[in-house]
């Protein structure tokens, strides 16, 4: 976890790197189930490191983000 990072109640949060800034709402499971990690954040070749950023939590919120090219 990177500095600058809020992490609500009853989170779990299990191999995975959280960007700067990055809110993690209340209950949030990240690291726990890799098929739903895929679909809501950015998972290692590997699949044992889950990558979640700012812009990766604001679309779990629906709001549009702008690309993220900086991550490729």
């Amino acid at each position: 976890m990177l500095p600058q990072v809020e992490v609500g109640k009853n989170c779990i949060l299990k191999d995975c790197i959280i960007d700067r800034h990055c809110v993690i709402p209340d209950n949030m499971h990240i690291g726990v189930d890799k098929e739903l990690d895929a679909k809501r954040f950015r998972v290692s070749s590997s699949g044992k490191v889950v990558l979640v950023t700012e812009a990766m939590l604001e679309r779990l919120k629906g709001n549009e983000v702008v690309e993220e090219s900086h991550l490729d």
